[in-house]
């Protein structure tokens, strides 16, 4: 009888190592990976709170409403002169912005002519807390070399993070020297998952060897100053003067975000409204939006009217603008909230231990009650754990 029982016992035990083996190769060939990512947007939206910095970032918003008084008010068509975005970033330094993200590309001329695209150039320099955007890519673009007129990279490389963990980008498309020279440059680009969803985000990427930080971190670094980025294991440490950040990041060397709500959940104003306001404080009369609202704000514009073609799925449901998209980074780095994903490690011991335990329930000899409750256990386990890790900030994709 005790050979019997031995001899069940290994087969359990043979077929629970094989089956975990099987589940291993499918997790690493990315056949789970659409299921989990459906789980993992129900989880982040059951679980999305505002961060603690939530508060401090307010997004000027170029919606329909903006447009439609543009054309209607002042006779302005789309593009919008340049003269439209240096009234915002002249608002936002008469009220004590704490800095100002574009997430628009300026990489043409003004069909209003030269002195547009200077004036803007000026209001720029002026409040000297702007970031603007360029594309970085590995195949398209006009240029492979960091622009001679524009600032150095804030970001500079540790001895513990070799290039050769980073991706290397080839062509690059810059704003215009006229508008961007004084300003913060950073990379626009957010790949998606496989899927279409936006979850992640690549702090940097390597130009002409040097880090092109992620619009949303090059906007943190103007305010917090030049850092040095190195890697250690699983977290990505930038060292700065008087601070530091260790941003966890996934096997591919992505920060997973934490996102504090769905659309609409920081902050909105109108670009029309702050425009008009600037307006009337220039005139010496009181403005429709109060100055107070954005004193030592992260403020970030960018587009959210449906013709502007910049809204993106997000695991909140529905989408997210891209500038919506840029405050959630924006958010995580000055909250310290980026999720942490899971350890390798873990996930390997869970997938042998739980088809394990089931093999020893189904080739021992305890009762029904027993069995019931391990494999009742056995099923409930995984999700359970992936919401409370879910709920602590940890967790991946």
């Amino acid at each position: 009888m005790r050979n019997i029982v031995s001899r069940e016992r290994a087969v359990a035990v043979s077929i629970a190592l094989a089956a975990a083996l099987l589940a291993f190769v499918c997790w690493r060939l990315d056949f789970f990976s659409r299921p989990e990512g459906v789980s993992w947007d129900w989880r982040m939206r059951q679980t999305a709170r505002p961060l603690p910095s939530s508060d401090a970032i307010v997004i000027i918003a170029l919606d329909q409403a903006s447009l439609d008084w543009m054309q209607k008010e002042q006779g302005l068509g789309w593009p919008w002169p340049r003269e439209a975005y240096s009234a915002l970033a002249d608002f936002c330094a008469r009220a004590g912005a704490a800095s100002l993200i574009m997430d628009v590309l300026y990489t043409e001329p003004s069909t209003y002519g030269p002195e547009d695209d200077a004036r803007f150039g000026r209001a720029v320099q002026s409040f000297g807390k702007v970031s603007l955007p360029f594309i970085l890519g590995t195949s398209t673009g006009g240029s492979g070399r960091w622009p001679e007129w524009a600032a150095s990279s804030p970001l500079s490389l540790g001895p513990g993070t070799p290039h050769a963990l980073w991706p290397q980008g080839q062509r690059a498309t810059f704003p215009l020297a006229e508008i961007a020279a004084g300003a913060a440059l950073g990379n626009a680009h957010t790949a998606s998952d496989p899927d279409g969803i936006y979850r992640r985000v690549l702090p940097f990427m390597l130009l002409d060897g040097r880090p092109a930080p992620n619009l949303a971190f090059a906007g943190f670094l103007s305010v917090m100053g030049p850092a040095a980025a190195e890697r250690e294991q699983d977290e990505l440490v930038l060292s700065g003067r008087d601070w530091m950040r260790r941003i966890p990041l996934d096997e591919n060397g992505r920060a997973v975000l934490r996102f504090s709500g769905p659309a609409g959940s920081y902050a909105h104003y109108s670009a029309a409204a702050v425009v008009q306001s600037d307006v009337l404080l220039q005139q010496g009369e009181a403005p429709s939006i109060d100055p107070a609202l954005f004193a030592g704000k992260h403020v970030l514009f960018g587009f959210t009217a449906p013709g502007l073609f910049d809204l993106r799925p997000s695991p909140m449901g529905g989408v997210y603008s891209g500038v919506e998209v840029q405050a959630t980074i924006l958010d995580n780095l000055l909250s310290r909230s980026f999720v942490r994903p899971v350890p390798f490690g873990f996930n390997c011991a869970l997938l042998a231990l739980l088809p394990l335990a089931l093999a020893f329930s189904l080739a021992g000899r305890g009762g029904v009650a027993a069995q019931g409750v391990i494999w009742l256990t056995a099923f409930a386990l995984p999700p359970a754990l992936a919401l409370f890790a879910r709920t602590g900030g940890s967790g991946c994709p």
